[in-house]
């Protein structure tokens, strides 16, 4: 026996199911016939027969097909969905599957359009929806695991503060004229002490393998680096977690290395000013020969501590000049005043006695 194949049903052009309509009308054909003529399902010429028989002038009948009769919204209201999905993702807020369910829940509600039941038992609607409207939408959407974004990082990241950073870096590269070698960028990296381990073969059916690691739960270890343009770099700053620093924590470091230590691991005030006096060691910067370091915006970096203290260690030797002219002023009045002393405790000059007396 040979074996039936699915032949998908062909859509029926709108002026082919007008012309059957108008055919069994004008000529009181039956469906069956009607169908067979046109090629039509007699099911489907039935219900546009009886459509028309409703209208006041059933000669103006129009076939306008229902396809995606079970979709709950239209296209231009899903449309909306959409554009509300990609301009919550800009803003660092967007919904997964779960809200998406829920928020087209309520916007059905709110809309008043009719959907299934289920959805009231459940006030979201069904993965079926979900799927099918992923499945509309796959060449504009896909379900995406998104990236850790602080508020902070997220609202700076604006076209004006964008905008803001250039100007002032070409306006500090056109004024010194910085080479590669001298433009640095400075940055914190968390490194745990116990990583991930690598995927192992095991017996098939085995619902735990385990792996030997020196702890199950590792230590955090922040890491401050400073690299320049040209690929150069300076000794790395590690922050352990610890009240007190110790020299064994630097083992297996690389040459020249910082170790400082913190409670929490993390970078602090205090901390990064001694990494800023780290990194002048090794870079030396001077007024003929200047850097430029580029950092974030954290908390540690451009605290109000940070600043006073950076900007005093830049006029130090404006403070020196300073105090050698306060001095220089102090001696020169001084000097003056003692010489107008001797010129008022001296003896007046006897004037010369007259000849005739």
């Amino acid at each position: 026996m040979e074996k039936k194949t699915f032949k998908p049903k062909e859509r029926v052009p709108s002026d082919r199911m007008e012309e059957a309509v108008l055919y069994v009308l004008n000529n009181k054909s039956s469906m069956r016939a009607t169908s067979d003529r046109f090629n039509i399902s007699k099911s489907a010429l039935h219900r546009a027969v009886k459509h028309a028989q409703q209208l006041s002038k059933p000669e103006e009948f129009k076939h306008t097909p229902n396809i995606g009769n079970r979709r709950v919204f239209t296209m231009q209201q899903e449309t909306s969905l959409v554009e509300y999905l990609h301009t919550a993702s800009k803003m660092c807020y967007g919904l997964g599957s779960t809200r998406l369910r829920i928020l087209a829940y309520n916007y059905a509600k709110e809309l008043g359009v009719s959907y299934p039941p289920q959805w009231d038992q459940n006030n979201k609607a069904s993965e079926d929806w979900l799927n099918g409207f992923k499945a509309r939408h796959s060449k504009i959407l896909s379900l995406r695991k998104p990236e850790k974004s602080s508020l902070s990082r997220a609202t700076a990241f604006n076209p004006t503060t964008v905008n803001k950073f250039f100007d002032n870096l070409q306006r500090v590269m056109t004024k010194f004229n910085f080479t590669s070698d001298r433009i640095y960028n400075c940055d914190e990296t968390g490194v745990t002490t116990v990583t991930d381990p690598p995927k192992v073969f095991a017996m098939k059916g085995l619902k735990q393998v385990g792996q030997a690691t020196s702890a199950e739960r590792g230590a955090l270890v922040t890491v401050l680096n400073f690299i320049n343009a040209a690929g150069g770099f300076i000794p790395p700053v590690f922050v352990s977690p610890r009240i007190n620093f110790k020299t064994h924590m630097l083992n297996g470091a690389p040459l020249g290395s910082l170790g400082l230590s913190n409670k929490s691991g993390w970078m602090t005030e205090n901390n990064f000013l001694i990494s800023l006096k780290h990194f002048v060691k090794h870079v030396r910067p001077t007024s003929q020969a200047p850097v430029l370091l580029i950092l974030d915006n954290h908390e540690s970096h451009i605290s109000l501590g940070i600043v006073r203290r950076v900007f005093m260690g830049l006029q130090d030797h404006l403070l020196l000049l300073l105090l050698l002219l306060l001095l220089l002023q102090f001696l020169l009045h001084f000097l003056l005043q003692f010489l107008l002393q001797v010129v008022c405790l001296s003896p007046p000059v006897n004037p010369p006695s007259d000849s005739s007396s």
